[in-house]
């Protein structure tokens, strides 16, 4: 059976156009800056954090993918087909709520490291967690309209119907957005306000020469570690609360206005379509990975690629035992000297 045609566009014919390009261009560059993300992961293994971070880059690659089934197969063939068109609502719905709820859970195992101060490196307890909880609340969040037939063309995409009231849409998605976005945020600023603490208090042993902990020199490293991790979670929480609270706000104002704001729409256009660069941003896109990628290419062999992107860069080359990316050994601890396990400092955070 063929699904229902997609409702009248209250946006003028130009106005389409541009929601049109920067829904597909922005898709397109969020898709392949997501698999790379997950390539990176992939490749080195042994050097990053999997869990909640791999998780994390893979819901939103996929996400992605079913974002541009509409441009792939053509919207035409999209929306006339029932099968396809909920096909790439349920992609949709279920990888947007198991990235809420994914994001969230970052939020909160952050939270328990830096607060908590509880480095055991046991993580089976958070995987329990995370798999029983992510993935059945999602896919039941999933089920639900499309066993009522919610499913119907919306704009660009297939998803939830938009209603008057916006009863599934609120209370299959959004909803849980709002509530995800205002618990991250506020556990990640109190995460900012702890490591810009332990940031002073190693500014303090660098100062001090009579101070007991570590060398100058460790002390500096350990600043210097603060500060990029540091940029890094602060571009997170801010590209990813940004982006839910735009994407809430858009629906919100349909809601109570009864109609449909071009700007908004845009700006709900461009949140989604973005997730994939967020994720580069703050997962990928480090001089640490540079340097693994440099000495992991094929022409590094002959010198010649190492030296162009270490002189372009202003890198020097990375020694077989450096430390791993996101500015922590193996064997560190968050701000201090002693040894941890394997699972302990930043690198177990995400």
């Amino acid at each position: 059976p063929a699904a229902p045609p997609p409702p009248t566009s209250p946006f003028t014919p130009q106005q389409q156009q541009v929601l049109l390009y920067t829904f597909e261009s922005l898709s397109s560059i969020s898709l392949v800056l997501s698999l790379a993300t997950v390539i990176t992961y992939v490749h080195f293994k042994r050097k990053f954090p999997y869990t909640l971070a791999m998780g994390f880059a893979i819901l939103v690659f996929f996400l992605n993918i079913f974002l541009l089934l509409g441009p792939a197969i053509g919207y035409q063939r999209l929306f006339e087909s029932r099968r396809l068109c909920d096909l790439q609502a349920t992609g949709i719905q279920f990888t947007g709520n198991a990235i809420i709820w994914l994001y969230l859970f970052i939020a909160v195992n952050l939270y328990s490291h830096i607060v908590f101060k509880r480095f055991d490196g046991s993580h089976t307890k958070l995987r329990i967690l995370i798999s029983g909880w992510t993935f059945p609340v999602s896919a039941l969040l999933t089920i639900i309209p499309l066993a009522l037939g919610k499913f119907q063309p919306v704009g660009l995409w297939c998803w939830i119907e938009t209603e008057a009231n916006g009863l599934f849409e609120f209370s299959c998605f959004y909803w849980w957005m709002a509530f995800s976005s205002v618990v991250a945020a506020a556990l990640w600023f109190r995460v900012i306000w702890e490591v810009t603490k332990l940031r002073r208090a190693t500014s303090a042993a660098v100062t001090d020469p009579l101070s007991a902990s570590a060398s100058v020199a460790a002390a500096s490293r350990r600043r210097s570690q603060l500060a990029t991790y540091l940029v890094r979670h602060i571009a997170l929480v801010a590209g990813f609360t940004l982006m839910f609270g735009l994407m809430f706000t858009h629906r919100l104002c349909m809601w109570a206005l009864k109609r449909e704001i071009f700007v908004l729409a845009l700006l709900h256009c461009i949140a989604l379509s973005s997730s994939g660069v967020l994720v580069f941003v703050c997962f990928c896109a480090t001089r640490d990975n540079a340097r693994l990628w440099a000495e992991a290419w094929p022409l590094n062999r002959m010198g010649r690629y190492r030296r162009f992107v270490c002189c372009c860069c202003g890198v020097p080359p990375l020694p077989a035992n450096d430390a791993a990316p996101y500015a922590t050994n193996r064997g560190g601890s968050i701000g201090g000297a002693s040894p941890a396990p394997r699972r302990g400092g930043y690198s177990a955070i995400t």
